[in-house]
């Protein structure tokens, strides 16, 4: 074999290596939408994922800081599960409303998403977002965000 037949090879064996490879990650993209200011106040946040669809996806959600709204903690991690357009939405809020006796005040969770084209490579990219409930006295208002997305209500 001639040394630029070698060359050749070995240049395709690396394009076969990217091809067969692990999968780029998406880019994510946050909409909320249907803010709520009653007993549950807060918001849906959809993420799209370009180029995901049939990919699986899982969700961890841990407390952070401040917790001021709704005493307690959040520690929760769901099962993976397969989205056919690459769309999740994720339900933000709190169920200790009105909002209004709680005003001022601020809750923050840490979400990851991980999403992957395999359930077993479901870890492969991870997105973190702080997602933030804020009730406001003046104007009296819920605002709650995600990733950049924000969508608001008065109470």
């Amino acid at each position: 074999m001639s040394p630029s037949h070698g060359a050749a090879l070995l240049a395709l064996f690396g394009l076969l290596a990217l091809t067969n490879g692990a999968a780029a990650c998406p880019t994510q993209s946050a909409l909320a939408s249907n803010a709520r200011c009653g007993v549950e106040y807060g918001a849906y946040i959809q993420f799209t994922y370009t180029n995901a669809a049939m990919w699986w996806f899982k969700e961890r959600v841990v407390q952070g800081e401040p917790n001021e709204c709704q005493p307690g903690t959040i520690d929760q991690t769901i099962n993976p599960f397969q989205s056919r357009s690459g769309t999740i939405i994720d339900d933000v809020s709190n169920t200790n409303g009105p909002p209004g006796p709680l005003a001022p005040c601020r809750d923050l969770t840490q979400q990851t998403i991980f999403t992957g084209p395999t359930q077993s490579t479901v870890e492969q990219c991870p997105y973190y977002n702080g997602q933030l409930i804020q009730v406001t006295k003046t104007p009296a208002q819920v605002a709650t965000s995600s990733d950049g997305a924000t969508a608001t209500c008065n109470y």
